[in-house]
């Protein structure tokens, strides 16, 4: 598959919510990291996969920053609602 065609998939998927991204897209994401890592030094390379390729990473970065930022807050808040229950 081309790596425009893969960046487009990843965006439609990361789209269906965070449920998707973590049982899809986390776990895949050395392997992700594998197939673009050729196109990103830029040897021989088309110009238009080396763009495809900046893009998937800045958008599997950004989709697993998101993920951990909801993680945290969704248990510090836990956290902070059993503080204000507790006897």
């Amino acid at each position: 598959m081309p790596l425009a065609s893969f960046y487009h998939a990843l965006v439609g998927s990361s789209k269906l919510g965070t449920e998707v991204i973590k049982a899809f897209i986390i776990p895949k994401i050395r392997a992700i990291g594998g197939r673009i890592e050729l196109y990103l030094d830029g040897t021989g390379q088309a110009n238009a996969d080396r763009i495809a390729a900046s893009h998937i990473k800045q958008l599997t970065i950004c989709r697993a920053n998101r993920l951990i930022s909801l993680t945290i807050t969704a248990r510090s808040s836990g956290n902070l609602g059993r503080l204000f229950t507790a006897p």
